[in-house]
Parts: structure tokens; C-alpha cells; sequence
């Protein structure tokens, strides 16, 4: 993601706010996951009261009462989910093909960056899954054969097979 953006996709200085971007983000982890975590409570509030869900991301202002630590926003890309990013940088001189194998290319390559960023490690893409993934392997690209962007990606992975 940070090679895609130029930037670190949660570049907090702090756990607590690579949390919070990452919960901003991804959604808080499950409500298994956030009972049986160790550290749980120093980024996350249980409410029984509330019902359902029991765990809340701590305010940063909670953060900082408790810790000291003040939340800083280090972000250059703001995002309400990972899909976002396909906007990033999206070249405007594209056009027809280039313009439908670029959109192709971005839509499988968030597919696998969701998957390898999933929060519950046993519902993550695993490494063999992730090499056969279309992004990884460019299938989806072979719908453009004349495309010039498709043409630069197959040629910049046989610079990279050598």
C-alpha cells in the first residue's frame, strides 16, 4: 500500500492511533477478537449496557486522559474504506482501453490488499493463495491485449523474471 500511495497507509506515531486509523478504515475487529485480545483495553471500551457491539474505540481524548499520549492525525489519505484508494492518483489522461485495464488493475489489486490486511489472521489470504491471486498473476489483465498499460505491465514483470 505505502509503494501505491507514496505514503504509509496508517502512519500513526502511536498503537493507539494506527487503531484508530485502522478501525476508521477496516471497521473494528470483531467482537470475538477484541474479548479475547490482551491489550483490548487499553485501546477499547466495554460497555455491557449498550448491547451489541460491546467493545467502542476509546475517544482520543479518553486515549490521552489515560495515557498521556496525545493523538496526532499523520495521515495524507484519509479513507472510510479501503476501495478509496482506487482514486489515488488516477491518471486523467487515460483513455478507452488503458483507461478500463488501469480501473481493472486497481480493483484487483484493493481486492488482495483487503484480503492480506484482514484482521482476523485465520480468515487472511495465505502467501500461496496471495501468488495465485490475479492481481499477482495479471489474468485479469489479459481482457486488454491492446491495451499500452497492460503491454507495460507484461513487459516490466519479464524485466522482473530475469
Amino acid at each position: 500500500a505505502e509503494l501505491f500511495l507514496g505514503w504509509p497507509l496508517y502512519p500513526g506515531a502511536s498503537e493507539y492511533d494506527q487503531i484508530r486509523y485502522i478501525s476508521q478504515t477496516q471497521g473494528l475487529p470483531a467482537e470475538y477478537l477484541l474479548s479475547a485480545g490482551t491489550k483490548t483495553t487499553r485501546f477499547f471500551n466495554r460497555d455491557p449496557n449498550l448491547g451489541y457491539p460491546l467493545w467502542r474505540l476509546k475517544t482520543p481524548e479518553e486515549h490521552e486522559l489515560e495515557t498521556g499520549i496525545k493523538s496526532k492525525e499523520a495521515r495524507k489519505y484519509i479513507f472510510n474504506c479501503l476501495d478509496d484508494m482506487a482514486q489515488v492518483n488516477m491518471s486523467t489522461d487515460l483513455e478507452g482501453t488503458d483507461m478500463l485495464a488501469e480501473k481493472a488493475d486497481r480493483r484487483e489489486y484493493i481486492d488482495l490488499l483487503k484480503k492480506m490486511l484482514t484482521i482476523d489472521a485465520d480468515k487472511r489470504i495465505t502467501p500461496l493463495k496471495t501468488l495465485n491471486h490475479q492481481f499477482v498473476t495479471m489474468s485479469h489483465l489479459l481482457d486488454f491485449p491492446h491495451s499500452s498499460h497492460v503491454k507495460s505491465c507484461f513487459q516490466n514483470m519479464e524485466i522482473c523474471k530475469r
